[in-house]
């Protein structure tokens, strides 16, 4: 529904979350929820939401279905306004975590303690694990004939084993490579990855002698190392008889420098 909603609850998208009904985006928008002074009061009020307010004489329904009083300008109260004896027990008994500002919140606006217990429920719910998340490094090979240079725009593309099935394609390199440089690029996977297949999707060979697994407490753990002089290429076939489009390698487990450490080409 990204950009194809609007109202009240905004067009659901990162840039224009907030417009107004003349297509107007509000900004300078507060993040945070109307108990710590944020969006449901100050400019969320006065500029968005009540931009979107139906006049008197576009009302919806008819007097029957719903009596109507006219437009009334409506003031946003001050938190626990009303019950200034919840406020201590809201921030006591709400959940502390990503909830607590909207639990402190509703407490504040009903004056009831009701929806607390939906937070303390909501809180026990199971999370979904966080990503994994890594950075994967190599470092290309330092010598002139190993086909890396300024004109060179090798194009590679990297996927992981992540329990026992291959992810999707991810860009490792797409830009000119210089030689002996280092190439980081981070990534994140549902757990920590065991294999990784580097493909070169262009013409250019691609060579390099490190790489290297970083996880994300800065443990860097060694995939390949082959002494210098040597490196791994990978390229079109008909550029070498040695060339392969794509290298596998397994990952060892974290801090294990294991990596491969055959000598690879001459390069």
């Amino acid at each position: 529904y990204q950009g194809n909603v609007e109202g009240l609850c905004g067009s659901h998208s990162k840039d224009d979350m907030f417009t107004d009904a003349s297509g107007n985006v509000v900004a300078g928008m507060p993040k945070t929820q109307w108990y710590t002074n944020g969006a449901v009061g100050g400019i969320y009020q006065s500029d968005f939401a009540n931009s979107w307010k139906v006049p008197t004489e576009h009302k919806l329904f008819t007097k029957e279905e719903c009596p109507y009083s006219g437009s009334t300008t409506f003031t946003v109260p001050e938190p626990f306004e009303h019950c200034p004896e919840l406020e201590e027990t809201a921030k006591k008994v709400c959940p502390a975590g990503a909830e607590y500002d909207d639990c402190v919140t509703d407490v504040a606006l009903t004056c009831s303690t009701a929806f607390v217990q939906d937070y303390l429920d909501f809180d026990k719910l199971p999370r979904p694990p966080s990503p994994y998340i890594f950075r994967i490094e190599a470092k290309t090979a330092n010598k002139h004939f190993a086909g890396i240079g300024h004109h060179a725009h090798p194009t590679l593309i990297v996927v992981f084993e992540v329990n026992g099935k291959w992810t999707r394609p991810k860009v490792f390199v797409h830009h000119v490579v210089h030689l002996g440089h280092w190439v980081r690029m981070t990534y994140s996977a549902a757990a920590r990855p065991t294999k990784i297949k580097v493909f070169n999707m262009t013409e250019d060979m691609y060579a390099f002698h490190k790489l290297n697994l970083v996880d994300f407490d800065g443990v860097s753990t060694e995939i390949l190392n082959v002494p210098p002089g040597h490196a791994v290429a990978i390229g079109k076939k008909e550029n070498s008889e040695h060339l392969k489009t794509h290298v596998t390698f397994d990952i060892p487990e974290k801090g294990k420098n294991e990596g491969e450490k055959g000598l690879g080409l001459g390069l």
